[in-house]
């Protein structure tokens, strides 16, 4: 199921979590709307696995008290974790590749932090930041600009392959 993509993708985990933050203010942290628009359309044997997710989610947004705005701790976590990880790459001389599709990155990092007026943001986060706010103009069936999907796409295969170097790390760090 999507809420499994931790297993996965670290980064889409990331994305699902804040997407899943939003629909829960949305519908007023209020588990029977949840459960009206969006559990009751799983398959029946799914469903009390997704309510309880849900359930636990609602309950980690509100004490954690980010019930206007914020993000969960588990997902400021992670993100932190892959910042710290990016810059290990970069000063790592084996990880040319990585290097490089970062330095192909740079110019739409620098050019999405000062739109958001966000100096102290990392470029991980920016980046995430980035793609969500992508994949809510899809949601909104808004056009995106070809200079965005150009940025998209060099964003996406960098996180894609810092995910993939946070999936080994972790592997290793639990073997």
């Amino acid at each position: 199921m999507n809420y499994q993509l931790k297993d996965l993708s670290v980064t889409e985990y990331i994305l699902y979590l804040w997407q899943t933050e939003d629909l829960l203010r949305s519908l007023d942290f209020n588990i029977e709307k949840v459960n009206a628009a969006v559990i009751t359309s799983v398959a029946p044997q799914h469903q009390s696995e997704l309510r309880l997710w849900y359930s636990e989610i609602i309950d980690m947004m509100l004490a954690e008290g980010i019930k206007d705005k914020g993000h969960l701790q588990i997902a400021n976590i992670r993100v932190s974790e892959l910042e710290e990880l990016h810059h290990a790459l970069l000063i790592d001389v084996q990880q040319t590749k990585y290097a490089a599709l970062y330095y192909k990155c740079l110019p739409s990092i620098t050019e999405l932090r000062q739109k958001e007026n966000n100096s102290d943001a990392g470029d991980i986060a920016v980046c995430l930041q980035f793609l969500y706010g992508v994949l809510l103009l899809r949601l909104q069936k808004r056009p995106i600009t070809d200079q965005t999907q150009e940025a998209m796409s060099l964003i996406v295969h960098l996180l894609n392959s810092l995910s993939r170097q946070y999936n080994a790390q972790k592997t290793s760090e639990n073997e």
